[in-house]
């Protein structure tokens, strides 16, 4: 026995092996685990990579700062904008019906102002060719005898009526020169005219 190995010498030997292979071990979990991390941030990295690639020729592009200003300016020129619609959102909606007028030319305000007068007086002269025609087919009963006579024999004499205006009409009337069927017609015509 004196020259066999020292079985507790072996067994120190065998465990300061295994703690050397042990910690050998948590070194390299260790550094694999950091590997992976590494691993996954490259994988993050050319994630963002390939993102960025279809836009690398903005950031080549040299116009690139100029146009975020621009941007950013017109940016606060609509928040602007939306401020002032909230602020001023009920005059807005009370003028919208009105805007084609607000856009209208100034210069033409007075062909506008024109055309108005031209139909305001075209409304009159209707009115009183059609209160002449009422007055006219009211007072019918009312004429002589001759007058009708002239009415129902159809004698209108026609050729002999001038042109007659509206306000003409209640002039012949009151002279009952014509005969009514020819005012009337007369008196429908100019209205057409």
């Amino acid at each position: 026995m004196a020259f066999e190995s020292d079985p507790e010498a072996e067994i120190r030997q065998l465990n300061s092996r295994r703690v050397e292979l042990e910690r050998a071990l948590s070194n390299h979990e260790n550094d694999n685990q950091q590997q992976r991390i590494q691993f996954e941030q490259a994988k993050e990295g050319v994630t963002a990579l390939n993102r960025i690639l279809p836009r690398l020729n903005l950031l080549a592009d040299d116009s690139l700062a100029d146009r975020v200003d621009e941007i950013r300016e017109r940016l606060d020129e609509a928040q602007e904008a939306a401020r002032f619609v909230q602020q001023f959102g009920n005059q807005l909606a009370k003028l919208e019906p009105i805007v084609s007028v607000l856009q209208s030319d100034p210069e033409q305000f007075e062909q506008l102002k024109e055309d108005y007068a031209y139909s305001q007086q075209m409304q009159r002269d209707a009115r009183q060719q059609a209160f002449a025609l009422t007055e006219v087919v009211q007072r019918r009963a009312h004429f002589s005898y001759s007058d009708s006579a002239e009415m129902l024999s159809g004698n209108t004499r026609r050729s002999a009526i001038p042109a007659i205006s509206t306000k003409n009409c209640v002039n012949v009337w009151n002279r009952r020169k014509r005969s009514v069927p020819a005012l009337v017609k007369r008196c429908a015509d100019t209205q057409r005219s």
